[in-house]
């Protein structure tokens, strides 16, 4: 696209692509043009007319806005200012760009509800994504219904908005002053534009020429304008070999399925795990560690038992070349025929907010704070020590290092399925939170380890 056009505010210009144009080209282009359009804030719109022939409507937007980003921020800080950690009923506790987390104060409740929320790297276009840990079948329904949103009840004040509204009513408390300086605040900014900017609709051009049939950019999601094309790779998935391009590609598909069934919607008990929050976190998560040097260089694999995002099977090849348990990883392969230490990764719907359940699958392993049926000892692994900052790649690692500290050796004698099972990993988990609960966690001296 050489330059950029000059354009006025309103003005309508008219491109006619190329006859015969691929389809895996037309979309690589319209990608291109996307990423350099958005940033003045310009729509588009495609239509096709016979013979394959394409034309783009480009139309300037009547501002050009501050980035979504420094507009966040004074939002969150606004919100800060009308819900500080000393307001009685609703707290702001800590905000960024990334991730809020809110206390609501509800009557004749022994503690507050703690209501995390994740902003997608698509807010506004798509919803910020609640939960919370609380069991409370009102709070849970208010908050996936916060979370499946769109248009501007996706804009972070009218979601606090509504969600202290639908508390206030839910536990018959009255309304604080606040919610209608936010109200007005929504409406003050509407009326100055600093929402976000709407053009005005896109007509034909009148020359009769062909029969159009226009398809607005905006009315699709990136996943349906977007979609790959042979092997088109999108921004988000580029550094991802082949298999783990395909992996993605299965994950979506049998989420996709799951939910679309029908125990998926009618709360059945054989409905799909999974919260919006976890699944958009998980794949984050996948495609971090796939594009990570720790994964392509060999020190760790990950596998979706089958094709689920809640269940991981964790590979790990390498340890500490000077520990014994590595001395042990090389006999191994003689001896069992066996390359690496294989872990189970359960994720719950509440993640990244509460740990995955993690557990040593194969081979037997005695020492390295590895409990009966293979749970292992590790204060990270339990509610207390979980941190939703921490990745799945820097969990992996710890592990690797607390086997090692923890002088780990394998049993080569030993049948992992006669000392292995979930429900013998649970129980000894179980057992050892109840003990730390009382006694506190004991770090052992660098020098033991």
């Amino acid at each position: 696209m050489g330059g950029q056009p000059s354009m006025t505010s309103g003005q309508l210009l008219v491109v006619n692509l190329p006859i015969y144009l691929p389809g895996s080209k037309l979309r690589h282009t319209l990608s291109i043009l996307h990423h350099t359009l958005s940033v003045g804030h310009h729509t588009l719109s495609i239509v096709r007319t016979r013979c394959y022939r394409y034309r783009l409507y480009i139309r300037q937007c009547k501002r050009t806005p501050r980035t979504m980003a420094q507009k966040l921020k004074e939002h969150l800080k606004k919100l800060e200012s009308f819900f500080p950690r000393s307001h009685p009923l609703y707290q702001i506790l800590s905000a960024n760009t990334d991730e809020l987390h809110v206390r609501f104060h509800a009557p004749n409740h022994s503690k507050p509800f703690d209501i995390h929320c994740n902003l997608p790297d698509t807010y506004p276009r798509s919803a910020p994504l609640w939960s919370s840990d609380e069991d409370n079948a009102s709070l849970t329904g208010l908050l996936e219904f916060l979370s499946s949103t769109s248009g501007a009840k996706n804009h972070i004040f009218n979601q606090v908005t509504e969600m202290l509204t639908s508390l206030c009513s839910l536990f018959g408390v009255e309304q604080p002053a606040e919610v209608e300086l936010l109200k007005a605040t929504i409406e003050s900014e509407q009326a100055e534009g600093d929402a976000e900017p709407e053009c005005e609709s896109l007509e034909s051009d009148g020359d009769g020429e062909d029969d159009d049939y226009p398809m607005e950019m905006n009315d699709l999601s990136s996943q349906q304008i977007f979609a790959p094309i042979e092997k088109d790779i999108s921004a988000e998935d580029e550094g991802i070999d082949e298999q783990g391009q395909a992996a993605l590609e299965r994950v979506k598909k049998a989420n996709l399925e799951r939910y679309s069934t029908p125990a998926a919607t009618s709360g059945q008990a054989s409905a799909p795990q999974g919260s919006v929050t976890a699944s958009d976190r998980l794949m984050k998560e996948l495609r971090h560690i796939w594009k990570s040097d720790n994964h392509k260089n060999g020190l760790f694999s990950v596998e979706l038992m089958n094709d689920n995002l809640y269940e991981w099977n964790v590979k790990l090849f390498k340890v500490d070349p000077d520990s014994q348990l590595h001395n042990d990883m090389v006999q191994m392969q003689t001896k069992i025929k066996l390359n690496h230490l294989s872990f189970s990764f359960k994720f719950p719907d509440t993640f990244p907010f509460s740990p995955p359940f993690v557990r040593v699958i194969n081979p037997v392993i005695s020492g390295g704070y590895v409990l009966t049926g293979g749970a292992i000892c590790m204060e990270l692994l339990t509610k207390q020590g979980w941190s939703s900052a921490y990745s799945i790649e820097a969990v992996i690692l710890q592990i690797s290092a607390t086997l090692v500290k923890g002088r780990a050796r394998i049993n080569f004698t030993a049948q992992a399925n006669a000392q292995y099972s979930q429900a013998r990993a649970e129980e000894s988990y179980r057992h050892l939170v109840r003990i730390h609960e009382k006694g506190g966690w004991f770090t052992p001296p660098k020098g033991d380890g």
